[in-house]
């Protein structure tokens, strides 16, 4: 498993990041509003808003864990999906995280819930 590597603009981001204010704030609906329009555009049964912090994933919105029968927490953000999309700055889609060499050991892909499409930006 592939740890991700940081943003080019590291300090930057987590600046803009800290700038936000929403790390450590409770969910809100205009959140989960667009994470409930992205799961119907993209068929998916569980989807997420992430704010990648210095060390950890803070999930703003989760939907569909519940009824997967997962939680995700707050994994470290060296080895969770969403940290290769800030590492390479762009839209990133990988269509079978069991094949993704970055990806594949990690437990929700070989565990339950068996993650295997991811898309993020």
């Amino acid at each position: 498993m592939e740890a991700a590597s940081f943003a080019a603009d590291e300090t930057g981001r987590l600046i803009a990041l800290e700038e936000t204010r929403l790390v450590g704030t409770p969910p809100e609906r205009r959140f989960d509003r667009i994470v409930h329009l992205a799961m119907r555009l993209t068929s998916t049964p569980i989807g997420a808003f992430s704010l990648i912090e210095e060390i950890r994933v803070f999930f703003k919105s989760r939907l569909g864990e519940a009824a997967a029968g997962v939680s995700f927490g707050e994994p470290h953000r060296d080895f969770w999906f969403c940290s290769h999309v800030v590492a390479e700055g762009q839209l990133l889609v990988i269509p079978d995280a069991s094949a993704d060499g970055r990806l594949s050991r990690l437990a929700v892909v070989t565990s339950d819930p068996g993650l295997r499409a991811y898309c993020g930006v």
